[in-house]
């Protein structure tokens, strides 16, 4: 079982599931302190990197199986981020079987955390799915609502303030007369030119690493190269090569929540005087 102890026991949101950190970095960028759990080793690796990039000193990093933090750890934490692994349900996928380290589905666990913490704010975070029916369990949101420069489709669900979107949802937007990109996927590496759904064919090219992080928020700049060479160096040299890699960094950044998605929901549990 992981306890948190010391330091690491100040208020904080708790991100399960939490990928390369991306939902835990909008919620940082508001001023909120984040423990983030991830089993997957490469991807707890990304988030380290991305934590120490900021020089905040505001977030913890769990390497572990969600079922083996202690029950305080959920108890004590001021609000629960949880975006359970999604690629079997995807509407987007079309690159074979799922990857992923949990080999269970999370979403039934993840509500029964509603009935366990009653009292506290419970983000569900996930994709779209094939089917109106199976897309009825929590509000549809997408990216582009809240600035984001990529057409993003998720459901969040559970029990939290709604966010203030500077647009209503629509599940493609084209804004001040320019066409939106369609959602950056966890394969624009290899190109998609035949699946209008993917960026890369609406770019009529493969993405670089540089331009993903970009459409997810992560850099000002699509020719910033900063963080994203802080990514490749933390290759772990006896498992990968420079271009696997590169290809997992790409499928780190490609499945997670654009920041600024991240920040609007938690902008307004800020508003809702949660404390700091």
């Amino acid at each position: 079982m992981y306890y948190l102890k010391g330091d690491n026991m100040r208020p904080y949101i708790l991100v399960l599931f939490d990928g390369l950190g991306l939902a835990a970095e909008g919620f940082r960028r508001e001023g909120f302190h984040t423990v983030g759990v991830e089993l997957n080793p490469e991807a707890h690796a990304l988030a380290r990197v991305l934590l120490d990039h900021n020089g905040r000193n505001r977030g913890t990093l769990i390497n572990e199986n969600v079922l083996n933090i202690h029950k305080h750890v959920l108890t004590n934490c001021l609000a629960i981020w949880c975006s359970p692994p999604c690629q079997t349900h995807s509407a987007a996928r079309t690159q074979g079987a799922p990857l992923g380290d949990y080999s269970t589905d999370f979403m039934d666990w993840s509500h029964d955390l509603l009935q366990q913490f009653p009292d506290k704010p419970i983000y569900i975070e996930n994709v779209t799915r094939y089917g109106k029916e199976l897309n009825k369990w929590g509000t549809l949101y997408n990216a582009a609502q809240f600035g984001t420069n990529q057409n993003r489709n998720r459901i969040v669900g559970g029990r939290y303030p709604e966010p203030i979107s500077t647009h209503p949802y629509k599940k493609w937007y084209t804004l001040k007369g320019h066409p939106v990109c369609p959602a950056v996927t966890a394969t624009e590496y290899k190109g998609c030119a035949s699946d209008t759904r993917r960026a890369s064919r609406f770019y009529k090219g493969k993405l670089s690493l540089s331009e993903m992080a970009y459409h997810m928020d992560l850099i000002e700049h699509p020719d910033d190269m900063e963080l994203i060479n802080k990514f490749l160096v933390a290759r772990p040299i006896s498992s990968y090569t420079p271009a696997m890699w590169k290809h997992e960094v790409c499928r780190a950044i490609g499945n997670g929540v654009p920041v600024r998605m991240a920040q609007a929901f938690a902008k307004s549990f800020r508003a809702c005087n949660y404390s700091i």
